[in-house]
């Protein structure tokens, strides 16, 4: 029941983080395109492959660890 615990207090911070945010830049990131398509994780790898496809689009680079042969 700790953990339970531990993760509400959690997600209370981060909700309070959020409005923040949101209240000093005026963006409100739980709807940006990024948010949306990272809830849409559901594990650390797709999540990692998302943000490496998002980093290679600014860059310019292709991600690393796959065979280009």
């Amino acid at each position: 029941m700790g953990d339970q615990s531990g993760s509400i207090r959690y997600q209370a911070i981060f909700e309070s983080a959020l409005k923040t945010y949101e209240k000093e830049t005026g963006i409100t990131l739980v709807e940006h395109p990024l948010s949306l398509q990272l809830q849409t994780c559901d594990t650390v790898e797709s999540m990692t492959t998302l943000v490496q496809h998002q980093a290679s689009a600014l860059t310019g680079n292709e991600p690393q660890g796959k065979d280009r042969s």
